[in-house]
């Protein structure tokens, strides 16, 4: 995206979570307030940023490492906004800036260079796939953001029950999402490559990773409730490191039909 909107919004989550630090601190709603404003700025450069890519591409913008990050910031923020801020989830929904603001970082070091398309991605189930994914991932992100935050009430002894509702809520939203990529994905594999399933290191982790949290999902409904929030940042924190493999590690260290990026 266009450097000045990328900085820009760096810039503001940067400023959200300086203002998100300073309202947990001192418990003000005032601070809160401003936290939601500045990202809900670096939201809007985002949302510009992604529009005008997308026009000068010609494609979705979500082929390359800079722009799948860009893409989960702007994700990331989205999810506070529709699930955490309207449920007054004030707490969990001011960890959200500190994950934009590190996509946004770390994209800044990484090439931003608009990049043909190759044949294999020339598709509708592009923006499909991989925008349901990175929409799953911003949620199991959250999800763990919102289990360290538990992790954190529990050893403090203070009130855990939003934490723990919030990175329940998060996940079940990123799984949801995370399913839909991976069935659509299979679809969309079936089409490039005649399979619905070739056993590529991204299907397998990706495939592991959904099992993480279906086992989450599954043991959390049959657990007695005392035990359910120690589980629920097990899972939170554990799942979402298999998230960042799926992510990162398998790009970066396995070969395979996915490396794109």
């Amino acid at each position: 995206m266009d450097a000045p909107l990328a900085n820009a919004a760096l810039a503001l989550f940067s400023a959200a979570c300086v203002a998100a630090v300073l309202s947990m601190l001192r418990r003000s709603d005032a601070l809160y307030r401003l936290t939601a404003a500045l990202a809900t700025g670096g939201f809007a450069a985002l949302s510009l940023g992604l529009i005008l890519r997308r026009m000068e591409a010609g494609h979705a913008p979500l082929t390359t490492f800079y722009e799948t990050l860009v893409f989960l910031a702007w994700a990331s923020w989205l999810l506070a906004l529709v699930l955490l801020i309207p449920l007054r989830m004030q707490e969990p929904a001011m960890l959200i800036p500190f994950i934009c603001a590190a996509c946004l970082g770390y994209a800044s070091t990484l090439d931003a260079s608009i990049r043909p398309l190759v044949p294999a991605l020339r598709s509708n189930w592009l923006l499909l796939h991989v925008a349901a994914c990175f929409l799953g991932y911003a949620g199991l992100a959250a999800g763990c953001a919102a289990g360290l935050g538990l992790a954190v009430a529990l050893r403090r002894r203070r009130p855990a029950a939003q934490w723990e509702r919030s990175a329940v809520r998060c996940i079940r939203f990123g799984f949801l999402f995370l399913t839909y990529g991976i069935l659509s994905g299979s679809v969309w594999a079936n089409e490039a490559w005649t399979t619905y399933w070739g056993w590529d290191p991204k299907e397998i982790w990706a495939l592991l990773t959904w099992l993480v949290y279906f086992s989450f999902l599954v043991l959390r409904s049959r657990r007695p409730a005392e035990r359910s929030p120690r589980m629920t940042v097990l899972f939170s924190v554990g799942g979402f490191c298999a998230v960042l493999f799926t992510y990162f590690g398998v790009s970066f260290l396995l070969a395979g039909l996915h490396s794109y990026f």
